[in-house]
């Protein structure tokens, strides 16, 4: 009796098993891997488990049965039921799983699961798409220090996490081409934002100054145009603002004035007008004024 390289599992012939072995010839193994290949894609900090349809949690099978699930060809420690669950996926949690069950009865024989491949989704992370709005935005598959948008936020060039959010962002001279967007508002807790020395075209949008807890915010040396907007007074805990070396009109906004915590304002090498407004001498921590290649009267 030969019946190796099929679909058969220990419960189609356990019973007939000590029969069987008695014929002078009889072949079980090895059987085909049981179930579909699979791949699942699992979002940072969502939980998964994992299953067979063949040995799954509602299907009934042989009480002599042992299970062991492997990651990545290595089993995994105190894996040894039906199923296997993550709490909370981690990039650490992405790989290729699979489940073997061997028999107490029918020895000798295997049954491998078909690969079941997760992957680290990053989609879910707080500032996800706010990066991804900056990076497409501003022709990210370009930049110098490109970001690979499937990998962890923490591996991408230039951001700095704590508590798992964007503090700080570093992106001076990466060859970023294009605007800043809207979506940049929802950086909430970000305290450094550097994007200087790039080639930032359009208007510093309003959104940008929802960022209360800006303490630097460097964009200076691009190309963004249009006047600088009164509400730059509501970052109250601004040290540095450089927006130097832009093509920026208008007036200097007396609002600046409100910022007590500024350490060093460079508005140098724009196309601004008008008078320097005596609200800056409100700002007694200013060690550093830069404002000349103007035209201010």
């Amino acid at each position: 009796l030969k019946i190796e390289n099929n679909n058969f599992i220990f419960g189609d012939f356990e019973d007939e098993f000590n029969q069987y072995k008695n014929l002078n010839t009889f072949t079980y193994s090895p059987q085909d891997k049981f179930d579909e290949i699979r791949e699942e894609n699992v979002k940072d900090g969502e939980g998964f488990k994992l299953t067979s349809t063949v040995f799954g949690e509602t299907v009934s099978n042989s009480t002599n049965n042992s299970y062991q699930w492997y990651k990545d060809g290595g089993a995994i420690d105190g894996a040894v039921n039906k199923t296997y669950s993550i709490a909370s996926m981690s990039p650490s949690d992405a790989g290729v799983y699979n489940l073997k069950v061997t028999n107490s009865t029918i020895t000798n024989l295997e049954l491998v699961q078909q690969n079941i491949t997760i992957n680290y989704s990053n989609t879910s992370h707080p500032d996800y798409n706010a990066l991804k709005a900056l990076y497409d935005s501003a022709n990210g598959d370009n930049w110098t220090h490109k970001w690979d948008l499937n990998s962890p936020i923490s591996n991408w060039h230039g951001v700095r996490l704590e508590n798992n959010r964007v503090v700080e962002l570093w992106l001076s001279d990466n060859n970023i081409v294009g605007t800043i967007p809207t979506e940049i508002s929802e950086l909430s807790e970000i305290k450094i934002l550097d994007i200087s020395l790039n080639e930032l075209s359009g208007i510093i949008p309003d959104e940008l100054f929802n960022l209360t807890n800006l303490t630097h915010l460097v964009i200076g040396a691009n190309k963004l145009s249009g006047e600088i907007s009164p509400n730059i007074s509501a970052l109250s805990n601004l040290k540095e603002i450089s927006l130097n070396k832009n093509q920026l009109t208008g007036v200097i906004p007396v609002e600046l004035g409100a910022l007590t915590n500024l350490t060093s304002l460079n508005l140098s090498e724009n196309l601004l007008t008008g008078e320097i407004p005596g609200e800056l001498g409100s700002l007694t921590k200013l060690g550093l004024l830069y404002l000349w290649g103007n035209q201010l009267t």
